[in-house]
């Protein structure tokens, strides 16, 4: 769905504002596929608007996630096709789809049931315009001008009331660090991450995990089974500081000077990278965000802290400030993450 949420498509709601949104929607996707070339822009627009709505009516709401082993559900391609149907054995076999595993694992199994029923009565002309639609907003981002400034007056301007786009600067910037993050870390970490940084930040968690588990040894009201369950996580908990100890390799990664080409051969390489690791062991050195980002992160499912390089930055952070300025900024970010390992 190009809309941010499944719900911006319910006709029933019969409002005036959501009568508006549609309009102003419509109009931006025939706008857009007519910059692509598309001489039948207004048909295929609405066969594509169509299919989306069709689509967010099947898509699982926020409320009926449950908990994480709800949402993971293995099963063998075999049952897969078996279960929802021989449109999917084409899906599998189709070399794009670079996938040669025997398992998948479902979020939600009844949305492939209804997804499965809605592809097989949809005519092939309504999927056609819809995965047009869906190619031209995914990429539109890196089409040239036009597309940038018809994408920014509905995307930026009306839905979030942006006023002004961001500068081009920080566009490249954020595209480079998306598609190699981690070589961009490397040059952000030798210029702004010297000295002692690494070892006073890692000080600093140390301390902080250490006033929790004297927080968790002296709470009264915590029973002494959950304290020790408790206890035993917090010195499991593992921290990663700065940049990975292995950064990925971007060897196999083309870079040219055509913007388009680049980004499409950056996603390539993800998803084929992303795809080689399936049936591997799972990396706890792997990283979910990149050096450079402002920000950091709890891992539940490697009981792991990450503080990149990024978000240890001047006001939060800097090797020769004091110890009560870099605790009031980064160490409050600090004990904000290992709360998490606990929520």
């Amino acid at each position: 769905l190009a809309l941010p949420s499944p719900l911006m498509y319910r006709q029933d709601a019969n409002t005036n504002t959501t009568t508006n949104l549609m309009q102003a929607y419509t109009h931006h996707v025939q706008t857009m596929l007519a910059l692509a070339g598309i001489s039948d822009n207004v048909y295929v627009a609405d066969q594509a608007i169509a299919m989306e709505i069709a689509i967010a009516n099947i898509t699982t709401p926020i409320s009926a996630y449950g908990t994480p082993f709800d949402l993971y559900n293995p099963i063998s391609i075999e049952d897969f096709i078996t279960k929802y149907g021989g449109v999917w054995s084409s899906y599998f076999s189709a070399p794009v789809s670079n996938y040669t595993h025997n398992n998948v694992t479902l979020d939600f199994p009844l949305y492939y049931a209804d997804l499965t029923t809605l592809l097989m009565n949809t005519d092939m002309d309504q999927i056609r315009s819809y995965l047009i639609w869906q190619a031209v907003h995914a990429w539109s981002a890196y089409l040239g001008d036009e597309f940038l400034d018809e994408n920014f007056s509905f995307f930026g301007k009306f839905l979030d009331g942006q006023e002004e786009m961001s500068p081009r600067n920080e566009t490249c910037a954020q595209a480079t660090n998306a598609a190699m993050g981690d070589l961009v870390g490397m040059y952000f970490v030798a210029r702004t991450f010297g000295d002692n940084s690494q070892s006073r930040a890692e000080d600093m968690i140390n301390t902080i995990e250490e006033a929790m588990k004297t927080n968790l040894q002296n709470i009264y009201w915590m029973d002494d089974i959950t304290r020790s369950r408790a206890l035993t996580k917090l010195s499991l908990v593992s921290n990663q500081v700065g940049s990975p100890a292995r950064p990925a390799n971007y060897s196999g990664l083309l870079i040219d000077d055509s913007y388009i080409d680049n980004a499409l051969r950056s996603s390539l390489w993800m998803a084929t990278f992303i795809i080689s690791q399936i049936g591997k062991d799972a990396d706890k050195n792997s990283w979910e965000m990149t050096p450079a980002t402002a920000d950091a992160y709890y891992d539940p499912t490697k009981n792991q802290m990450v503080f990149p390089a990024g978000i240890l930055q001047y006001p939060y952070f800097a090797s020769l400030l004091p110890d009560a300025m870099n605790y009031g900024g980064a160490g409050v970010i600090m004990g904000h993450e290992l709360t998490h390992a606990f929520d």
